[in-house]
């Protein structure tokens, strides 16, 4: 008779470190790509896929879930185990190969985008500092709309990456990706509301404070997105604690 050759368990401890390799990958990227730095030697679409093939493996969610099951398993152990079951439970929609891709993509145009600003080609840090120093109000606006295009030609790939997460979130039992996104992270939505209102009395005052305070600086004019930097600039920074 022939012999079936067992697979090897890779124990848990393994996996989680080959994941947390794609997770501090991942943020060198992005820091690359908000810095200018050299990003071709990393494929954002294969971490996607080696996250995703590690998280559907049938034996790594059974470990998890025998980690859960099993009375002996120490505490801490079996709270590490349900946060790594919660984080595959997002992940596997983060790494959809479709929402993946249209993910990439938007990635890769935003970072690509320079605004036109005084004539030539910019960066963002130069809208930046421009808001805090340009005196003149119709400036000022000019400069905040130079990322205008961006968002135009990003709005129908953002609008179907929610479509997507949503639609896959229905796949995995919930009613939406929000609901999905507040189960991974182990909050329930009506605390993360609390916690929000809450965040909204305690600071409340002060934002009308540093609000009126730009509005004296501006003689009473309507306050608009792209006179905020430049106000605060001026009086110091907002009312502290905001």
């Amino acid at each position: 008779c022939r012999m079936t050759e067992k697979k090897e368990t890779v124990p848990v401890r393994a996996v989680e470190e080959r994941l947390e390799t794609i997770r501090r990958t991942r943020l060198e990227l992005e820091f690359r790509r908000r810095t200018g730095g050299n990003v071709s030697g990393i494929d954002a679409a294969a971490l996607d896929r080696d996250e995703r093939a590690i998280i559907l493996d049938p034996e790594y969610l059974e470990q998890l879930n025998a980690l859960d099951r099993d009375p002996a398993t120490p505490d801490i152990t079996k709270r590490r185990a349900g946060v790594l079951a919660r984080e595959a439970l997002a992940a596997v929609v983060r790494t959809d190969p479709e929402i993946s891709r249209i993910t990439q993509s938007l990635e890769g145009r935003f970072h690509a985008f320079h605004p036109w600003l005084n004539g030539r080609v910019s960066r963002f840090a130069d809208v930046a500092a421009a808001l805090r120093s340009e005196p003149d109000h119709n400036p000022r606006e000019s400069v905040w709309l130079a990322a205008a295009p961006l968002g135009e030609e990003l709005e129908a790939d953002v609008a179907a990456v929610f479509s997507l997460r949503n639609r896959a979130a229905r796949t995995h039992g919930f009613s939406s990706f929000p609901e999905l996104a507040f189960k991974a992270a182990g909050i329930e939505r009506i605390d993360y509301l609390a916690l929000c209102d809450e965040l909204e009395q305690l600071t409340r005052s002060r934002f009308e404070e540093s609000l009126a305070r730009l509005r004296n600086f501006f003689d009473g004019a309507t306050l608009e997105p792209w006179d905020l930097d430049y106000g605060f600039e001026a009086l110091g920074g907002p009312t502290e604690d905001v």
